[in-house]
């Protein structure tokens, strides 16, 4: 609990100097957000792929942001461990509270994270998925992954996979 209040008070200071930031690294932040709806109209979020992605920093154009929404349809979904925005590569470090929690979750066979740099699984971040969602993680994050999946309150199995 304490590291999601943290993890939301830090954001949410960030985000405040989010377009002074991307002003400096050249990124456009209106093209980057156009069609992006977030949790709170103050934040800078990106859609990339269907999945919506909250802005908590940048420095020397490497930027951070935290999976806040699954918005594709299928059987499969994907944490990547970055997104590219206007050619800045974005390290996916977090996931934001009811991630997976749409209609289209529920139907969702796997979960692949692909980051090693997830510090925060929020609390109900796996909310709408099936108990029978298989989330896999990387080999060197098993550990510390399950143990943040735990938390977070899914009781899915979690296996870990080799990811390049």
């Amino acid at each position: 609990m304490k590291a999601s209040k943290t993890i939301m008070i830090s954001a949410a200071l960030v985000l405040m100097f989010t377009a002074v930031l991307f002003t400096c690294s050249g990124i456009n932040v209106e093209a980057a957000t156009e069609g992006c709806v977030s949790a709170q109209s103050s934040e800078a979020c990106i859609t990339k792929d269907g999945n919506t992605y909250l802005i908590t920093g940048i420095t020397n154009n490497t930027g951070t942001v935290i999976y806040n929404s699954y918005g594709e349809q299928g059987s499969d979904a994907t944490i990547p461990a970055s997104i590219i925005v206007n050619g800045e590569k974005m390290n996916v470090t977090a996931i934001m509270t009811g991630a997976f929690s749409k209609a289209a979750s529920e139907n969702l066979k796997t979960i692949t994270i692909r980051s090693h740099v997830i510090g925060t699984i929020s609390k109900n971040a796996f909310s709408g998925i099936s108990k029978d969602t298989v989330i896999y993680v990387p080999n060197s994050k098993l550990k510390e992954y399950k143990a943040l999946i735990r938390e977070s309150g899914a009781s899915n199995q979690v296996e870990s996979v080799d990811l390049i």
